[in-house]
């Protein structure tokens, strides 16, 4: 009797084949295990992110990895991430600026660091400095003393407390001062005096010498260099002496000859702030006695400049009437008549005899419509004249 097989068992083609597929699953399976997921080794740690590279990190940027991530340490507790000098286990200490160099910090420019740390550059424990821009401005507190002269050296007789930086106003630390009305006299500086020979204190600029501060000035000098005439005591000009009721005689010429005299009176008064000046007041007429003519003096030579061009009324009983100008120029008169007058002498128009009280004037008057003329005016301090 044949016994039956079946056809898988017997066709070896077919028995091979299912085996093979198998193995070739187990290997695969078993290389995918050991080449995939994460290494069973790893033990993950937390690091703290350092950027100051100190031996601390940031406790409150943190991150877990198996390897160390760059710019963090595995250990924590930086109270200042961004300061190395500043770590956990040390003392911290607070300096303040000194950009003044003045030993005094400003309070509103700091830093902290541990206290085994050299004090940065630039930097004092102090934070006192009212004003770090400036060594004469510094704590509260301090003793000043007045600075009148501005010199930068104080009055030792003049001390105050400070109590807020404006007292620095005016007032230094400093108190070497040894005459605080003059800027150029305190401890190592040198200064000018004038020679004086008329005692009125006042010096002659062309005669000087120069003493070590904080010395006595030497007897007949000031320190004045002001004087016009040093053998005449007193200045030449004070415009107080000039005020009062002056005669006038007033003197036309033309190309031929005398034209005509007149004689009035006219007031000088000081001009308000500018002390070497004076008011000539009606100086044409009496008819126009609101007409003014300013004239601006020079206290040493007594001689004085006046505006160029003034148009004023002319007399009313002439035929012409209208506005005349009168200004300082040269008609060729002054030749003709013996006039000594210099035309090229911006100051010779107008002079002053201050031992005789009188005031002369020289200039071109334009009538309209009438001629051009040349004048003189004397003005004389009258005798009735009320102090």
């Amino acid at each position: 009797m044949k016994t039956l097989v079946p056809k898988s068992f017997t066709d070896p083609h077919k028995v091979i084949r299912p085996l093979t597929y198998f193995f070739l699953l187990l290997v695969l399976s078993l290389f995918t295990f050991n080449s995939c997921g994460k290494d069973d080794t790893c033990t993950e740690k937390k690091w703290y992110q350092n950027l100051d590279g100190d031996s601390e990190g940031n406790d409150k940027v943190t991150l877990l990895s198996c390897d160390k991530p760059n710019d963090y340490i595995d250990v924590g507790g930086d109270p200042d991430d961004t300061n190395a000098n500043i770590t956990s286990n040390c003392e911290q200490m607070t300096y303040y600026a000194d950009q003044d160099e003045d030993g005094y910090g400003d309070p509103n420019n700091s830093i902290t660091q541990c206290s085994g740390v050299d004090i940065p550059v630039g930097y004092v424990g102090d934070n006192t400095d009212c004003n770090d821009e400036d060594p004469g401005k510094t704590i509260i507190g301090a003793t000043l003393y007045a600075d009148t002269d501005g010199d930068g050296y104080g009055d030792p007789d003049f001390p105050i407390i400070a109590e807020t930086c404006d007292d620095f106003m005016g007032n230094v630390l400093d108190n070497t001062d040894c005459d605080d009305t003059d800027g150029d006299n305190y401890p190592g500086s040198q200064y000018m005096v004038y020679q004086d020979n008329d005692n009125d204190g006042l010096g002659n600029p062309e005669v000087s010498q120069t003493v070590a501060g904080c010395t006595s000035v030497p007897e007949g000098y000031v320190k004045d260099n002001t004087d016009c005439n040093d053998l005449i005591a007193g200045p030449l000009f004070v415009a107080a002496d000039w005020v009062g009721t002056f005669d006038v005689k007033r003197t036309y010429y033309d190309g031929d000859g005398v034209i005509s005299f007149l004689n009035f009176e006219c007031m000088i008064e000081i001009v308000e702030g500018q002390p070497n000046s004076l008011k000539l007041i009606g100086f044409w007429n009496p008819a126009y006695p609101e007409s003014t003519l300013t004239i601006s003096v020079d206290p040493c030579t007594q001689k004085a400049t006046w505006n160029e061009d003034i148009a004023i009324g002319y007399y009313p009983s002439e035929p012409y009437m209208g506005d005349i100008h009168w200004e300082r120029a040269d008609y060729g008169s002054y030749a003709t008549h013996n006039i000594t007058v210099d035309p090229q002498d911006a100051y010779g128009w107008c002079t002053l005899d201050p031992d005789n009280k009188t005031i002369e004037l020289w200039g071109v008057s334009r009538i309209p419509d009438h001629g051009v003329y040349f004048g003189h005016y004397l003005c004389e301090l009258s005798p009735h004249v009320e102090d």
